[in-house]
């Protein structure tokens, strides 16, 4: 949320846009506001840049999952593979550091392994949050299923917001193959998404238990996919169990330090 002071008085309203502004000495961005019974605001003059109050706002508007909306590159632990990961590090700095020549061209990445908690979601979440922080973007999120109840459903709240998935400037769709493919209407709705970013040139940040050449889609999505994406290919490690140990560790020895104490 990001609090201004009006002629009406004090607003406080989610940041929908912002854009770096620089003229002269003047340095900061320009912030576009949502507005309770007024809509989305004209973009002023914010010195001193967008706050991190800010950037988890459009964060958590994006549809990142809670825990992973202020997730940066700095808190993804390679290290709990235990294995060589420099290649996937450099492909995945490379995406943030010239996002801007991935955009270009439409391009984005295919975020593979076969395990499950691997990690991908949270690297894909990452990723875009740091882009987030670094470009003006909308970003959005959304879960390969959901898209497809989503496509199903005749709500006009529902239409807006599929509209803003398919239009946003970066997307990421998460578990891409765990959806009931071997329903032809189920592998129409994922072609139309896919190509349609395609053709828009859009950038896509899937996520997968499928390597790309396995993928349980349609032969038409596995090659407009191969055409947009960068196959990384995750250790097969599951590292949430890894992190949901040390998380439990740390909470028990937690209360049992706070029950001595008393």
């Amino acid at each position: 949320m990001l609090q201004i002071t009006t002629a009406n008085g004090v607003i406080t309203a989610p940041v929908m846009k912002t854009e770096p502004y620089e003229y002269g000495n003047l340095k900061g961005d320009l912030v576009t506001l949502l507005v309770e019974n007024y809509g989305t605001t004209q973009p002023f003059f914010c010195s001193g840049g967008l706050t991190a109050d800010g950037i988890t706002e459009r964060s958590q508007l994006s549809g990142i999952p809670k825990e992973y909306v202020n997730k940066q590159g700095k808190d993804f632990n390679w290290g709990l593979y235990g294995q060589d990961v420099t290649p996937q590090k450099k492909l995945v700095n490379a995406f943030v550091q010239q996002f801007k020549e991935f955009q270009k061209q439409g391009r984005g990445l295919y975020i593979s392994s076969k395990a499950k908690g691997s990690g991908k979601t949270m690297l894909a979440c990452c990723l875009a949050n740091e882009v987030m922080k670094r470009y003006d973007l909308s970003i959005k999120f959304i879960n390969a299923p959901d898209y497809v109840d989503l496509e199903r459903s005749k709500l006009d709240s529902d239409r807006e917001r599929k509209k803003k998935i398919m239009d946003s400037s970066l997307l990421i769709l998460d578990d891409i193959g765990a959806e009931a493919t071997d329903q032809d209407w189920v592998n129409s709705i994922i072609f139309r998404l896919v190509d349609y970013r395609r053709v828009n040139i859009l950038p896509t940040i899937f996520t997968s238990n499928f390597e790309l050449d396995k993928l349980k889609c349609d032969e038409r999505t596995v090659d407009r996919i191969t055409e947009i994406s960068t196959e990384i290919r995750m250790p097969e490690v599951r590292i949430r169990r890894q992190k949901a140990k040390k998380s439990n560790d740390e909470f028990i020895q937690y209360v049992m330090q706070k029950n001595n104490e008393k």
